[in-house]
């Protein structure tokens, strides 16, 4: 189970970050293949969001595909510390700052991307790291925890 050893991944011992990818993938499909409306309405309770923007969230990172600069459509890729923070987001435990940052991030990229497929993905993201900056957020935990 992936969610069971994920928490223990790090750069020393999954050097080239397969075994991360791996459980990111493997989290992802886990929280796409569950009720969509309990993994939303956990989040929601677990955080104080509300359902709507949670949705949003669920959809813009899980399920919309979204147009990157190199011209492909796609969805997003598995990404480790993302599937973590929505892990504890969705099971109320252990809760950290860096978690609510994802959530205002994830959700101020999908109020302005919307379902548009004409809306450069890293024109947005870069925009909303100077308002809510998840990966500066991460490197904070991290670098606290040692």
């Amino acid at each position: 189970n992936a969610g069971a050893i994920s928490g223990a991944l790090n750069d020393k011992n999954d050097p080239d970050g397969e075994k991360r990818e791996r459980a990111a993938e493997s989290l992802y499909r886990q929280f796409s293949s569950r009720k969509k409306q309990y993994e939303i309405s956990a989040v929601a309770k677990n955080t104080g969001f509300r359902y709507v923007d949670i949705e949003k969230v669920y959809a813009h990172v899980f399920e919309r595909q979204h147009l990157f600069r190199d011209g492909t459509i796609h969805k997003f890729h598995p990404d480790y510390d993302m599937a973590q923070s929505w892990q504890r987001l969705r099971e109320g435990r252990n809760i950290q700052k860096h978690d609510i940052v994802l959530i205002k991030h994830e959700l101020y990229e999908a109020n302005i991307m919307g379902t548009s497929l004409n809306i450069v993905y890293e024109d947005v993201h870069e925009k909303t790291d100077k308002m809510y900056n998840y990966s500066k957020a991460l490197a904070d935990y991290k670098k606290a925890k040692g």
